[in-house]
């Protein structure tokens, strides 16, 4: 009825084995798809919009996926995927969808492990004049971390969304954050991606046109990216600035074995330009 937000167009729960739902369109209701404790089921090739709270809310799911939807509209999250209740979501993939038009979040993700984002488009989420993302992933009630949050070749820009901050990818409960192909663009966006301080370890080969900065991530973190602030750091701690770190606890090692019949044993070539005049 377009009116009630407890309303579920799709429901369901324990299912397994083949199960799926495809070519349907659904909208209109407080959640459109909502579902529990599942196996391997799959939600693909629909049309779902306009819910008055998630357009898909999935819960306790292990192996399900999401994929070649589009998902327009929702008066709180596009999508939903919540472990916390009693079993995190485990393998879960998001792929190939158009996910658009959230007033919150397009994907929020609660107590979930090894959750994988592949070439999605995300266009005007965070409609609401707060800071909210294209994707945000959380800890619930049992802080379960996310053992891998991998993005692949996702786009995301901000279109026509009204909020004052905005980032494509919100992860405050991981242990690896891996990104890898995807595009940012937009000047709205504050950050191309955020990692909390329990990213241990986040590998970025991805490409950020955005207003503000492209990462802000965790001092120890072991970032690789492709633009101008990219780093390698070896070892538990890195040097402040360096572009290259290695920290090596025990005792001396090779880094760079160079050998040339015309060089010196031994020998290592270290070339600095100072300025414009000489080097």
């Amino acid at each position: 009825d377009g009116v009630t937000n407890t309303t579920k167009g799709v429901y369901f729960e324990r299912c397994i084995r083949a199960s799926y739902i495809k070519n349907c369109h659904i909208y209109g209701f407080g959640y459109n798809v909502y579902g529990v404790n599942t196996w391997a089921l799959q939600v693909v090739d629909n049309f779902i919009h306009d819910a008055l709270v998630n357009n898909i809310y999935w819960s306790q799911s292990t192996a399900c996926t999401i994929r070649r939807n589009r998902i327009d509209g929702a008066l709180n999250e596009g999508i939903v995927l919540d472990g916390q209740n009693a079993t995190e979501l485990i393998s879960v993939t998001i792929a190939d969808n158009a996910i658009q038009g959230s007033t919150y979040n397009g994907i929020k993700i609660i107590d979930a492990t090894t959750v994988s984002l592949q070439n999605n488009f995300f266009e005007s989420n965070n409609q609401a004049a707060s800071t909210y993302g294209d994707v945000l992933s959380i800890p619930g009630s049992r802080s379960v971390k996310t053992t891998v949050f991998l993005s692949l070749y996702n786009f995301f820009t901000v279109g026509s969304a009204a909020g004052t901050t905005h980032r494509a990818i919100d992860v405050r409960s991981a242990v690896s954050l891996i990104s890898i192909g995807d595009f940012v663009r937009g000047s709205s966006y504050d950050y191309g991606i955020i990692g909390g301080t329990t990213v241990d370890k986040a590998y970025v080969r991805s490409e950020f046109n955005v207003g503000t900065a492209t990462l802000n991530m965790n001092s120890a973190t072991i970032v690789d990216n492709l633009n101008a602030n990219s780093k390698y750091e070896l070892g538990t701690q890195h040097t402040a600035g360096a572009r290259v770190s290695v920290k090596n606890a025990g005792s001396a090692a090779n880094l760079v074995n160079y050998e040339n019949t015309s060089g010196t044993a031994g020998s290592v070539v270290v070339q600095l330009k100072a300025g414009d005049t000489g080097t």
